[in-house]
């Protein structure tokens, strides 16, 4: 089975704006604090960040700055000198400097034997792949978990509620069916701390997992199982809880 790419988002960003919301969106789902464009002093003047995170997921805390050059054209040393400066006298524990064109010989030589990394795109997703992971695999985790104690088929205690009979686990199976994705990360959630990690190179694909939409729904990438989970518990654990009869009867 073929791995996907470690790549966070399905599309590269086209503009700068999109680059500070993918930076932002990242961080954020890591469970960092974000605050972008932000307009802060120091000792000899002020300076516009495009993003500052606050790490608050390690001990001690730690402070990143971003910045994003969205530029046709490579980042000169002048650019990464006035970078290295800000996040110096911030006291930041490091600094991204994220550029679409790459960087000039100049500028990579001014960024050796400091705490700023020069980068493309492509290298910060590699870069901070993992640890996005973890992030988005603790905030989903709980989701999954609450769909699968009402999909679990050897729980007496749901069949407690449900005579189980030919008919009713053929009903119970055929929902099971439709959401294979809480099966598979609930299984490897018990082999594996990070439980993201190998779902998506099984090639899932669900059929009619919202209500009213036919078309099926190909998990190929991180992203589209990161955006789509919530709705997909949601709906799962509508189904189930009517076919448990656990929903409140309709006046």
């Amino acid at each position: 089975m073929r791995e996907p790419k470690r790549q966070i988002f399905d599309k590269p960003p086209k503009t700068w704006q999109n680059l500070e919301n993918y930076i932002a969106q990242v961080f954020t789902e890591m469970g960092c604090e974000v605050r972008k464009e932000i307009t802060v002093q120091l000792p000899r003047g002020r300076a516009v960040l495009d993003v500052f995170v606050r790490d608050i997921t390690v001990v001690p805390h730690a402070n990143y700055i971003c910045e994003c050059k969205h530029w046709i054209r490579p980042v000169p040393q002048s650019v990464v000198h006035s970078f290295r400066t800000v996040v110096t006298e911030l006291g930041a524990h490091r600094g991204f400097l994220i550029s679409r064109a790459g960087f000039q010989a100049g500028a990579r030589e001014a960024a050796r034997f400091t705490n700023i990394d020069l980068m493309s795109w492509s290298e910060f997703e590699d870069l901070i792949f993992d640890r996005w992971v973890a992030g988005v695999a603790r905030s989903l985790d709980p989701l999954f978990v609450q769909a699968y104690e009402l999909m679990n088929p050897s729980d007496e205690g749901l069949w407690n509620l449900r005579e189980c009979t030919a008919d009713s686990y053929e009903e119970w199976d055929q929902i099971a069916r439709r959401y294979p994705l809480i099966g598979v990360w609930t299984l490897m959630r018990s082999f594996s701390n990070n439980p993201l990690i190998r779902i998506p190179s099984i090639g899932l694909t669900d059929h009619g997992m919202l209500v009213g939409i036919d078309n099926e729904v190909t998990f190929n990438s991180y992203r589209k199982i990161v955006d789509f989970a919530p709705t997909l518990c949601r709906v799962a654990r509508t189904e189930l809880e009517a076919f448990w009869r656990l929903l409140p009867a309709k006046c």
